[in-house]
């Protein structure tokens, strides 16, 4: 194949873009890249790589994307271009995902460099390294993965070739800006500067976007005059430039501003220019976010099956988007970043009287990320292990793992090049055998759940037969924090440092508050109004919290005759609905009694280390060691016990799929900064080794009905809108049935008598659920820890 018939299949791919046809588009460039590749013209594959990136961007799957431009890095390595090996080894390590953010506007439109139609002068260009990178970060700052965006950049700019290019750079600088404000970090200044220097370059509709990030400044500091006169000043250069899908992005924020200073009409006329706009370009995000303001427009005027209509349009276009996206770190922060829209849609049904319409929307807000990772029914059935991203072949284009065949492909038959560096958790980690195993009769239990807003909280109590109750309580999300805060502060659980920094972060108090009259407060206000219906509960209660609610000892709560929650009922907790109803129907791996146990007790810790500003250190758990020996003698021969120096992390690792119950008696700690770097401490036999972080856990093929994180802080991590990230969602990917995880750091002593009655219990044929209960209630029972900072903690999440 000669180089000139390449080039033909480019430019028919070129005109198939142009045309919107996305799926020729792709075909033509994906076979020129495959010829360009098996020829060993490297640097036209790249070239190439770059325009397929582009390709998938305007299609609407940065996820895509992002493989193509990374993959036209490697190929850069291999043909010998310099300086790229220590951008490819920083590329690879970067952690993605998870970004907490400031606000929900959509991200303004991003200048893709090299528009170059000539691939000779393109294959020529130095800056081709430049450009993959600059448009690997615009995917991922499309996507809300800012740290992945951010190091893009700043690779970018460290490229010789970024001097030849001063548009670009300061465009990327643009963008760092844009990201330092998502984050609620001061990017005022660094604005100001690129302003400046662009009015004396003389650079006119390159201000546009710098000056739309002034303006969202400006309103973030008060000022909503000088940031609505910004963002037209913005917007006439959109316009002026011809760049309409800017204009588009730009008429949302300022849309929703106008709405925020009670100018609903001139709002209302915003968001259609901008949703004729994204219909013209088949521009999904601007639809969806356009569709959501003229929904709210409409809730306000009281037109609400009308908005309703725009709601529900707006959700399904994110709900097809979010498919798209691959890796779980991304799937979470998208659901997070739309929940606005969602919450629209909860209070207009809400006010039509439509509750159960309601709460199935509260249900698709919660747990869509978590179905696609764990793959719903059918988790043991033969796997296939995602590619390990990290392995040394990653930097070798002709390696197998470039076809990368856990992905669906958009293509139908994808170049073998295609691999994303530093991948993150697969949202869809296995291809499952095509025939599903037997399902399992798994009658409805009762639901609690719950939805926080900004200004209230929603609370349905769904019966075994379907029949709804419904109550709201007038309490901001503010608020209810505060309670939580403030119980937690009573309960004396929150003396470390470490755990849910984001909403924990304060000064301890000088005198903790009395615990009983804000278990009392909290009870009445959630559970008071159902307290007739809960009363006819036989079985075990399923409570979907949602938000600061994953923090609340729900266990705890007690009625005004001082009966607690746990006293009544067995408690059994989901992020998901359709997720534990789907588990529910798995076939079970067995009862306890029949089942092999790993049993790791109090491994030698590791000297006391810095973790960011927190100095760490370990004492030995004592307690720990003896509970794991006489769960040791409970389980007999069925038992695998590790303690001490034998519990290192490289055989814990390795004896975990081989198990049915995983027992792991240890410190935790847990990082809402970075929640899949929250880790549990074992043995260390390496000098880089002991510490097992939640990212490993959700490469495991685990078979295991029960993993117990008899640890601290374990149920911790980062609140999202699919409740938390970390350990416990680790395990549950991997496989587990369920977890029992704590909220908070448990008394060592205390701990081994509630595992020792939940494991008498459970072996003797009690559910989970019911055998935590009768746990709870012997620990309580005893004097010496009928606080419930002792027994309230541990919570049961999965199959019960």
């Amino acid at each position: 194949m000669s180089k000139q018939d390449i080039f033909q299949l480019e430019s028919a791919a070129r005109e198939a873009a142009q045309h919107q046809n996305w799926r020729e588009a792709l075909e033509l460039r994906s076979e020129a890249i495959r010829r360009a590749h098996a020829s060993k013209n490297y640097r036209l594959a790249a070239v190439l790589l770059n325009r397929l990136g582009k390709t998938f961007e305007a299609k609407g799957e940065p996820f895509q994307a992002v493989r193509a431009f990374e993959a036209g890095l490697r190929l850069l390595s291999e043909s010998g271009e310099a300086d790229l090996s220590d951008v490819l080894v920083q590329k690879q390590r970067m952690r993605k995902g998870f970004s907490p953010e400031e606000e929900d506007f959509p991200i303004p439109d991003l200048i893709h460099p090299d528009t170059e139609a000539d691939v000779e002068k393109a294959m020529q260009d130095p800056a081709l390294a430049l450009f993959l990178l600059t448009n690997s970060a615009n995917s991922y700052l499309n996507r809300k993965q800012y740290a992945a965006a951010r190091k893009d950049y700043e690779l970018a700019l460290q490229q010789k070739a970024i001097s030849q290019h001063p548009k670009l750079e300061i465009t990327i600088q643009s963008y760092l800006a844009l990201i330092a404000h998502r984050l609620g970090e001061d990017a005022e200044t660094a604005t100001d500067a690129i302003l400046a220097k662009m009015k004396d370059e003389g650079w006119d509709v390159e201000r546009a976007v710098p000056g739309g990030i002034k303006a969202d400044i400006l309103r973030k500091k008060g000022n909503p005059q000088a940031a609505l006169q910004q963002y037209e000043e913005a917007l006439f250069l959109h316009e002026k430039a011809g760049d309409e899908k800017g204009k588009a992005r730009l008429l949302l924020r300022y849309a929703d501003l106008l709405m925020s200073t009670k100018q609903q009409e001139s709002a209302e006329k915003a968001f259609s220019i901008a949703a004729e706009l994204g219909e013209k370009l088949q521009d999904q995000v601007s639809q969806w976010w356009a569709y959501a303001g003229l929904g709210e427009c409409l809730r306000l005027k009281g037109k609400l099956a009308e908005a309703v209509s725009f709601f529900e349009k707006s959700i399904q276009l994110i709900g097809s988007y979010q498919k798209r996206l691959g890796t779980d770190e991304g799937k979470v922060s998208f659901v997070q970043s739309v929940q606005e829209i969602y919450e629209h849609l909860i209070r207009s049904y809400t006010e039509l009287g439509d509750h159960a319409q309601a709460l199935a929307t509260s249900e698709t807000a919660k747990g869509q990320a978590l179905n696609d990772l764990v793959g719903g029914r059918n988790r043991r059935r033969q796997r296939k292990k995602a590619p390990d991203s990290s392995s040394s072949d990653s930097l070798n284009p002709m390696s197998d793992i470039f076809f990368a065949s856990n992905i669906a492909s958009s293509i139908p038959s994808e170049p073998p090049i295609m691999a994303q560096m530093a991948i993150g958790v697969d949202s869809a980690p296995f291809f499952l055998e095509p025939e599903l195993a037997e399902e399992v009769d798994a009658p409805p239990l009762p639901r609690l759940v719950l939805h926080v807003l900004p200004e209230q909280i929603f609370c349905w109590l769904v019966s075994v037969d379907g029949k709804l109750h419904f109550h709201k309580i007038a309490w901001s999300e503010k608020q209810l924090q505060e309670k939580i805060i403030a119980l937690r502060d009573a309960l004396l659980v929150d003396q470390s440092p470490l755990g849910l920094r984001s909403l924990l972060i304060r000064k301890p108090p000088q005198k903790a508050p009395a615990f009983q009259p804000l278990l009392q407060e909290l009870y009445k206000s959630l559970l008071f109004p159902f307290e007739n219906s809960l009363s006819q509960i036989t079985t075990k209660l399923v409570i979907e919290a949602h938000g600061p609610l994953w923090m609340l000892p729900f266990a705890a709560l007690e009625d005004a005759r001082g009966q607690a929650l746990a006293e009544k009922i067995s408690l059994l907790y989901t992020p998901s609905h359709e997720w534990l109803s789907e588990i529910r129907k798995e076939p079970g791996y067995g009862p306890g009694s029949e089942l092999s146990a790993l049993l790791v007790g109090n491994p030698t810790m590791p000297p006391p280390f810095q973790l960011g500003s927190d100095k760490i250190a370990f004492e030995a758990l004592s307690g720990a060691e003896t509970e794991v020996k006489k769960l040791s003698a409970a389980f007999g021969s069925r038992a695998t016990t590790l303690i001490g120096a034998a519990a290192t992390d490289s055989q814990v690792l390795a004896e975990m799929p081989l198990h049915g119950i995983i027992h792991l008696a240890t410190h935790g700690v847990t990082r809402a900064d970075d929640p899949l770097a929250s880790f549990l401490i074992f043995t260390s036999d390496s000098p880089e080794a002991g510490m097992l972080q939640a990212r490993d856990i959700f490469d495991l093929e685990l078979e295991a009905e029960l993993v117990v994180l008899s640890a601290c802080q374990t149920g911790l991590g980062q609140l999202s809108a699919e409740g938390m990230i970390g350990l416990s969602r680790a395990f549950i990917a991997a496989g587990a049935r369920s977890v029992l995880v704590s909220l908070w750091s448990v008394s060592d002593q205390a701990t081994s008598l509630l595992m020792q009655v939940f494991y008498r219990q459970y072996l003797a044929g009690d559910g989970k659920a019911e055998a935590l209960q009768q746990a709870v209630a012997e620990v309580k029972a005893q004097p010496e820890y009928a606080h419930p900072r002792y027994w309230a903690g541990f919570v049961l999440v999965g199959e019960g």
